[in-house]
């Protein structure tokens, strides 16, 4: 167990008695998700909140029930596509994930 609440202060908030070990796990992996975004950050640029404005573009109706599978794999390329124009950085290859979201889409259209 993580913590175990051993009274109420005056506000009513609980008094929690936290587990060091698990908080220090918490923390670690906290640390380490916060490297990555940071990361993916810089490689891709404000990706997280731009995409949208694209996809308002794309889809100024609205998305539709039947558009959902497409959009999804449109949403994956958009940001693909921010992160070669932030200089394409890191090992993966945005192009060649560009050619794998497009073979899968291709795919499951065949089979649809």
């Amino acid at each position: 167990m993580i913590h175990e609440v051993i009274g109420k202060m005056d506000n009513e908030k609980p008094v929690v008695n936290i587990n060091a070990n698990k908080y220090n796990e918490y923390e670690s992996i906290a640390l380490e998700i916060a490297r990555l975004v940071t990361t993916k950050q810089i490689q891709y640029g404000d990706s997280f909140s731009k995409a949208y404005l694209v996809m308002q573009v794309l889809y100024p109706d609205g998305i539709s029930k039947e558009q959902m599978k497409d959009a999804l794999v449109v949403v994956r390329i958009i940001d693909k596509l921010f992160r070669i124009a932030n200089g394409n950085q890191g090992e993966e290859n945005a192009f060649s994930d560009i050619n794998g979201y497009s073979l899968l889409a291709v795919t499951k259209n065949q089979k649809l």
